[in-house]
């Protein structure tokens, strides 16, 4: 766990326990409230508490809002290299359907295949917009990249793939059926 995940954990923690602290104090009995003599000093600590979880809140949503639109930056060497012998792409389709609702979701993805030590043949996938493909002379291959963003310690990583395919594999066909 990197020190980023610890200091959201922490902030978030920090927002629950003063949010079920606030929600005590709004069903509190009014007279139980004011039956001790010094409540301006209660109510200080309960105003300054309040400031302080709408801060945290504030910071959290400003923190994901300014994480989402942050540029990535995507690492130079690949920490993954596979060597391809067959790729093609394929629709995937899925989703849950459950008591008449649900969600139905259709994405391309890059199928491969990679011949391991041995002498097998391993099959793996990648998401269609989450790589690039790019023509090559005969080093056919899937070059795995991290790609990072964040804003303080909120962060954000994701994998990005280099496709290295053969010249003229990608079939350019323009069709227009108005049936």
């Amino acid at each position: 766990m990197t020190s980023a995940n610890v200091l959201i954990l922490i902030h978030i923690a920090a927002m629950a326990v003063l949010t079920l602290y606030e929600i005590l104090i709004l069903f509190e009995p009014v007279d139980e409230m004011y039956s001790n003599k010094d409540t301006s000093a209660q109510d200080k600590r309960r105003i300054a508490l309040l400031i302080i979880w709408l801060g945290l809140m504030i910071l959290f949503f400003y923190g994901e809002y300014r994480k989402d639109r942050a540029e990535w930056t995507i690492s130079d060497k690949p920490y993954a290299v596979e060597h391809i012998v067959a790729l093609g792409d394929s629709n995937m389709i899925n989703g849950t359907v459950y008591m008449r609702r649900g969600y139905i979701d259709e994405d391309l993805w890059y199928q491969y295949m990679v011949k391991v030590d041995g002498g097998g043949f391993v099959a793996n996938k990648v998401r269609s917009d989450s790589a690039v493909l790019y023509y090559s002379d005969g080093d056919y291959r899937v070059e795995w990249y991290e790609k990072h963003r964040g804003w303080l310690w909120f962060t954000s990583d994701a994998n990005y793939y280099k496709i290295y395919i053969p010249e003229g594999t990608i079939v350019d066909d323009f069709t227009v059926d108005l049936k």
